[in-house]
């Protein structure tokens, strides 16, 4: 089985080659807070009744971030927590 941490590290070597070193603007914004409840509510309703995807867990964690604009370390804990979801799913997907 590939490794999904040596794919993305490879991804980002290639980017890092192609771009250089990426600095931009996170993009966060306080406006994002309401539709990362709404994303929760809907992941939460999703997991009720047994309907939880892959896209619940994983718009929701970015949205999480994106509405974090002020705090840099919850938005680098979110950022965590987007990558391990991203790392898990790509795992499943090699596994089934």
């Amino acid at each position: 089985m590939r490794s999904a941490y040596a794919d993305i590290a490879a991804e980002h070597e290639a980017i890092r080659t192609r771009w250089g070193d990426q600095h931009h603007p996170t993009g966060a914004h306080r406006g994002f807070a309401l539709v990362r409840r709404l994303l929760q509510f809907l992941c939460d309703r999703a997991a009720r009744r047994g309907r939880k995807t892959w896209r619940h867990i994983l718009i929701e964690e970015v949205f999480e971030v994106l509405a974090e604009p002020a705090d840099r370390e919850a938005m680098r804990a979110e950022l965590v927590q987007v990558g391990a979801v991203v790392v898990s799913m790509i795992e499943d997907l090699d596994r089934n």
